[in-house]
């Protein structure tokens, strides 16, 4: 897994931040990293601060120091350079337009990509660029803050591993689309994984429509959610048990309390959350009552977003998950 990984760059400092963890990466899996540069129809003259790339001629400058520098470590590295025309989506749209098709178009089977902003990966998750290209397009995204904290560190150098992976689940299976990508981070980067299920405890602390179940019947909503607790926990421990399997650090943990909020605060410095996501962004996904878009929201270090396979997507309001 993870055979081609694909690094989206601006010509930013910040955007750099991207680089550690996926050179970390590529050496522990023989990746190959595909460094990535999109010029929008109509681009900004300045990024985050700094001087945007207008040009393909300044891209191709750019990028060709880095990949020399990749190979120089031993990794195989290679930079394209997309120039969006005039007909093509303006903005972040189009460039999660544009880096979805590469992964496609390159078989890249991850993206990294830095955060940016003073609210680091919760704001780029919720409303901008790495949400967008996983609802794009099939490949997880790898967000990274663009500060030291969580698994991003230096620009150019190996990132700090992350801690622990906390992978948030509910039993449902198409909620497990992260496993896969988040145990294969787990064994690159030799973390341990983290299974959290959250029940609330009571109907009422699940929103939505449990609130009104809870005033029709607290006694039997009371119940079902402890008999609720019980499940979670079984479940919990049989996919812990399989991770173990494939010789994995595995600990099952069920949470009592509002979903999203208790999976933050199951989160430490250093952790990385893995989340699986329907593809719904912004309103769409708060009106959705989506977990994982609550919880990216909330969390400040790094994640790991892993859209859900459109054959095997339910109505996502139908449960409390991402």
């Amino acid at each position: 897994m993870f055979e081609r990984i694909i690094v989206t760059l601006d010509g930013s400092s910040s955007s750099e931040a991207a680089l550690g963890p996926a050179t970390g990466l590529a050496r522990r899996l023989g990746s190959a990293i595909v460094l990535l540069h999109v010029i929008e129809a109509r681009p900004p003259k300045a990024i985050h601060g700094e001087r945007h790339l207008s040009s393909a001629a300044e891209a191709e400058a750019y990028l060709a120091p880095i990949v020399a520098s990749l190979e120089a470590q031993g990794i195989r590295a290679s930079f394209h350079v997309h120039d969006a025309g005039a007909n093509e989506a303006v903005g972040s749209k189009g460039v999660a337009k544009s880096v979805a098709e590469h992964q496609a178009e390159f078989g890249n089977d991850l993206a990294v990509m830095a955060a940016h902003g003073k609210r680091g990966p919760a704001t780029a998750l919720s409303s901008s660029l790495p949400l967008k290209v996983a609802a794009a397009g099939g490949a997880a995204v790898l967000l990274v803050p663009s500060s030291p904290r969580g698994t991003g560190g230096e620009a150019r150098g190996e990132a700090p591993t992350p801690r622990r992976i906390v992978l948030p689940l509910d039993g449902r299976p198409e909620h497990e689309a992260a496993i896969p990508a988040a145990a294969a981070l787990a064994r690159a980067f030799g973390s341990s994984v983290l299974l959290v299920a959250v029940v609330p405890r009571s109907a009422a602390e699940a929103g939505g429509a449990g609130a009104a179940f809870a005033r029709l019947a607290p006694a039997l909503s009371g119940a079902s959610l402890e008999y609720a607790a019980k499940g979670s926990d079984d479940y919990l421990a049989g996919v812990a048990a399989r991770l173990e399997a494939q010789g994995l650090r595995a600990e099952a943990r069920v949470l009592r309390g509002r979903p999203a909020k208790a999976i933050v605060a199951a989160c430490g410095e250093g952790d990385l959350l893995a989340l699986s996501t329907h593809r719904r962004l912004g309103l769409d996904a708060s009106l959705d009552g989506c977990v994982a878009f609550e919880a990216a929201r909330r969390w400040g270090g790094a994640m790991l977003v892993v859209p859900i396979p459109r054959e095997m997507e339910t109505d996502p309001r139908r449960s409390s998950g991402a």
